[in-house]
């Protein structure tokens, strides 16, 4: 299969390749990790939605900071403390306008994509799913957008579901009716596959779940940077969004409670880490492994 040609079906697109002229020697020296060598070569990264490489600009901005503005955000009345609050909130409202938020309270910020999908997990899904609901996910989810899932199903008595992935990439969308019915509260999927290319139509599937009376999560880690204001146009009414771009539906988060740590355990309240926290994954079962941290 070609993969820089549409799919057979309309909705869907293959990545294609770049064709705008970019000088990426000038590119690569703006960030000094690249100058690494890996095996005799200069380094090429290809992991950048699991920890993305900072470029001169973002690293000279952080090490100002440390230098000059170091303070606690949200926590003092001091000069430092104020200046830090200013521009940590500035940066909130410039992540709402990049995303296009409708405002800058909807933007939660997180540590990445597993946290992002975690708390949504346990903050939503724990409090409104029940046993026997169910939770649609699609076979070509990446573990972020798949362990946590599986932890809150396990816990509260939830189904599972899977969209299929054809042989040419696609989800196998004919089977989607038999699927997303009114049992489904949850359907996450992601926009751009992080293993395939494939990039799924948001906006199509988002009005399927809201007929049947489902939230969306829709996992964007891998297209905000270059789809943020298409993914912006598609959303559902009143998301929430995080600058890794997680988008879900009419979701507020409020409150802290601070528990000991084996009451913690015995609430089952527990974050997932997607590299770490498993020996295995299975689309219908997980492997625990033996946690060294609870958070």
């Amino acid at each position: 299969m070609d993969w820089r040609e549409p799919s057979h079906e309309a909705h869907y697109l293959m990545h294609k390749a770049a064709t705008s002229r970019v000088d990426w020697s000038a590119l690569r020296e703006d960030f000094p990790i690249l100058r690494e060598q890996v095996n005799g070569h200069p380094l090429i990264y290809f992991d950048s939605a699991a920890s993305s490489q900072k470029p001169t600009a973002v690293l000279d901005v952080v090490r100002n900071y440390y230098e000059h503005e170091n303070a606690n955000v949200h926590r003092g009345l001091h000069a430092l403390s104020m200046r830090a609050t200013e521009h940590y909130e500035k940066s909130r409202q410039r992540v709402a306008d990049f995303i296009g938020a409708a405002t800058m309270d909807e933007i939660v910020f997180t540590r990445g994509t597993t946290e992002s999908i975690n708390l949504v997990a346990q903050a939503w899904g724990g409090k409104f799913l029940r046993r026997g609901d169910a939770i649609l996910l699609t076979e070509m989810e990446h573990h972020s957008n798949l362990v946590s899932w599986q932890l809150l199903a396990e816990r509260i008595g939830a189904q599972i579901r899977f969209v299929p992935v054809r042989d040419d990439g696609t989800l196998a969308l004919e089977k989607l009716s038999s699927l997303l019915t009114p049992e489904v509260k949850m359907f996450a999927f992601t926009h751009v596959s992080n293993s395939l290319g494939t990039i799924n139509p948001v906006a199509d599937l988002c009005q399927k779940a809201r007929k049947v009376g489902a939230l969306t999560l829709v996992d964007a880690a891998q297209s905000i940077l270059e789809g943020q204001r298409r993914l912006a146009a598609q959303r559902g009414s009143e998301p929430v969004h995080e600058p890794l771009g997680r988008q879900v539906e009419r979701i507020a988060l409020a409150g802290l409670v601070d528990l000991q740590r084996h009451r913690l355990q015995q609430m089952g309240l527990s974050q997932a880490d997607a590299g770490v926290d498993v020996e295995r994954v299975e689309h219908h079962r997980i492997g625990a492994a033996r946690r060294r941290h609870l958070f």
